[in-house]
């Protein structure tokens, strides 16, 4: 299969077939190998496979929670903490791909 219509094969996937996911990722790894990308083919390679560690995650591989306590009168209330820079460090949680 020549590049160019593996890349239309992607373009495809990407537009027509939400539901693969994985099947895009699989056609990108395959594009980015041909063309010789090796930033995307590394970024495919940890979408499909995994990041090596938590610190190497990108910014949208992380999720917001909110700290709550349960209070016997009014049900669950928040729970703030007057440091910033701790608060995130609590509330800012990796959201891993799930296979």
């Amino acid at each position: 299969m020549a590049t160019s219509s593996l890349v239309l094969e992607l373009q495809r996937l990407a537009v027509d077939d939400p539901k693969s996911l994985p099947e895009l990722l699989r056609n990108s790894l395959l594009v980015a190998t041909k063309l010789s990308l090796t930033d995307f083919r590394s970024w495919v390679n940890h979408e499909l496979n995994g990041y090596p560690s938590e610190g190497e995650l990108p910014p949208y591989r992380y999720i917001s929670t909110q700290l709550k306590l349960r209070n016997p009168y009014h049900g669950l209330i928040p729970f703030v903490i007057d440091d910033n820079d701790m608060m995130n460090k609590i509330c800012r949680v990796p959201r891993y791909a799930v296979k």
